[in-house]
């Protein structure tokens, strides 16, 4: 059959059957290209005469170069059909689209680069509390050596005190028995079962120690 203009269409092209033709389930060939996101049948159906106010299409594009068609349709043929009664989207020339895909290049560009810098940042964030909290623990063992430390002193140093008072005492009671003359005045041996040898108020328990007593008394003097 010969072509027939799209009558509610403004400067229709002829129309081929096919292009227009209407499948057992009551769809337009060019809104299943929409639906199924063919942006070049779109675009072949649209040159043959398939009216995007008849199918209702545009509102069914899957996506966004399926969009993209139909306005780069509209921007060639302005006057083809009535886009604004079938709800196409304003006309877009390549240049247009071009620049609209180099601006949300960009933006995504511009996005990732700032998720870049935040994961960044939280990385040397998080290394910044890591070397923070090894400090925290690096002083506490530090703190803890000390206190060990200064507990272990106060340990040494209280037996240390306690060996001198026990030694004071020993050389008080051995002073005692000394000027009780039961030891050596000298090397302070037991003068018990011998008799002493005696030199002034003190007794020995031989003549080297009464010679080297009376030698060290003379050097006193």
């Amino acid at each position: 059959p010969a072509p027939t203009p799209a009558a509610s269409d403004t400067g229709a092209a002829p129309t081929s059957s096919a292009a227009v033709a209407v499948n057992l389930r009551g769809r337009h060939p060019l809104a299943a290209a929409a639906q199924l996101g063919l942006p070049g049948a779109v675009t072949s159906l649209l040159a043959r005469g398939a009216s995007p106010g008849r199918s209702h299409a545009y509102p069914l594009a899957r996506d966004g170069p399926t969009r993209d068609a139909f306005r780069l349709f509209r921007h060639d043929h302005p006057q083809r059909y009535a886009w604004d009664a079938a709800a196409v989207a304003p006309a877009a020339s390549k240049e247009d689209l071009a620049g609209r895909d180099a601006n949300a290049a960009a933006k995504k560009a511009r996005a990732a680069a700032r998720k870049r810098e935040v994961k960044k940042a939280a990385a040397a964030a998080r290394k910044e509390r890591e070397k923070a909290a090894e400090a925290a623990r690096e002083a506490e063992r530090a703190e803890a050596k000390r206190v060990e430390e200064k507990r272990e002193w106060m340990k040494s140093a209280e037996g240390r005190g306690l060996n001198l008072v026990q030694k004071a005492r020993e050389r008080a009671a051995m002073a005692a028995e000394i000027r009780a003359g039961r030891r050596c005045a000298w090397c302070s041996a037991s003068l018990d079962g011998i008799v002493p040898f005696e030199r002034m108020a003190f007794k020995y328990c031989s003549t080297e120690c009464v010679r080297m007593h009376r030698t060290e008394l003379d050097k006193s003097k």
